[in-house]
């Protein structure tokens, strides 16, 4: 896979941003297996605080939370100069609305499958 390859080069981690603990546990797992680092954020606020400690290649990050929305942090990475890909996720029905509107160029629509998520992951790094 082209990401692991990206990341066998440098570090890679990913944050997951969820306030959905099942769906964070279970996609760390996912990605955990896939040779990824992870570090999980319970909301919107933490994931931008970890963006801001620790470098991460990617940040999988859900559009409805508490604290910030995913676009908020978006804006935020962006105001702040802090380097890395954004893949959102959300169930809201107008993801390409929200996610051009955030100027987010990957994204997903919750349900989803591994492999679909796996790809777009590739793609966000590569």
């Amino acid at each position: 896979m082209v990401a692991r390859e990206l990341c066998a080069k440098a570090l890679c981690r990913v944050v997951i941003a969820d306030d959905d603990g099942d769906i964070r546990g279970t996609l760390a797992e996912i990605l955990e297996l896939e040779g990824y680092q992870v570090i999980e954020a319970r909301d919107g606020r933490e994931a931008l605080a970890l963006c801001e400690e620790q470098s991460a290649a990617l940040v999988l990050l859900d559009h409805r939370m508490p604290e910030l929305t995913g676009a908020q942090v978006v804006a935020e990475l962006r105001a702040r100069a802090i380097p890395t890909r954004i893949v959102l996720m959300t169930a809201d029905r107008h993801v390409d609305e929200i996610a051009r509107g955030a100027g987010i160029a990957h994204y997903i629509a919750k349900p989803f499958s591994v492999e679909s998520l796996l790809e777009l992951i590739a793609r966000a790094l590569h």
